[in-house]
């Protein structure tokens, strides 16, 4: 199952390859019986993957996910927006490096996914990252940090505990954390970092204290959502 070619992504893939193959070259009948030799290789397939066959990606869902490994770097090139949401990815691509004209990326409801490569730093032009639900990222890459394009940054419902300063984009305007672990917000350097920030999402965290210092630097902030914390008093 540890082979590339047992996982049942790469498995159905090559049964429906053979399915349309056999459907040009014989008779409907004998068509028809591989048809059905198919679906109960499909539910095989689906035990493999884990129970049922709801969970296998559909086949398109496979080209998406598939996408940084499958492509050219031209092609890579040229992509605007880049759909990896729900891929069950343990890691991103470092051919994420070649999508120098990617201006939104989503790779939310990965909960596999432990980290970040360098290469997305090479991501020049890109604005907006949503990464919510995934649940095995413990801080901010240290990446998005050296990316001054990102200006809207969702991550909602995951397990964040705290918020290193070198790790926040230094341009974000929308920074939503909502749904987390943060523990505390009073580190002088991260309210430096915000200094361009007009929305900050910080409900449903664990926040005890906020700097008041370091509040005092929001010079932009316009919405402010603090809702489920343990704050005692405002600055």
């Amino acid at each position: 199952r540890d082979h590339p070619g047992l996982r049942p992504e790469y498995m159905y893939s090559f049964v429906q390859r053979l399915r349309l193959k056999m459907l040009r070259m014989h008779p409907p009948a004998l068509s028809l019986l591989f048809v059905s030799v198919i679906g109960v290789i499909y539910l095989l397939l689906a035990r493999i993957g884990g129970g049922s066959s709801s969970k296998l990606l559909r086949s398109s869902d496979y080209k998406r996910c598939g996408i940084l490994e499958n492509s050219s770097s031209l092609k890579l090139s040229k992509i605007t927006e880049l759909d990896l949401k729900d891929c069950d990815l343990k890691e991103l691509s470092p051919a994420i490096q070649h999508c120098t004209n990617l201006r939104k990326l989503d790779v939310s409801n990965n909960p596999k996914l432990k980290a970040f490569p360098p290469e997305l730093a090479l991501c020049i032009k890109l604005d907006v990252l949503f990464s919510s639900g995934n649940t095995g990222i413990k801080t901010l890459p240290s990446v998005l940090g050296t990316m001054p394009s990102i200006t809207r940054l969702g991550w909602r419902s995951g397990s964040l505990t705290e918020l290193h300063a070198t790790a926040i984009p230094p341009n974000v305007v929308h920074l939503i954390l909502t749904n987390n672990n943060i523990q505390a917000m009073d580190a002088e350097e991260a309210f430096d970092r915000l200094a361009n920030v007009r929305k900050l999402m910080l409900s449903h965290n664990r926040i005890r204290y906020l700097l008041p210092t370091g509040v005092a630097k929001l010079k932009s902030l316009e919405l402010l959502r603090l809702a489920g914390n343990q704050i005692g008093d405002l600055p």
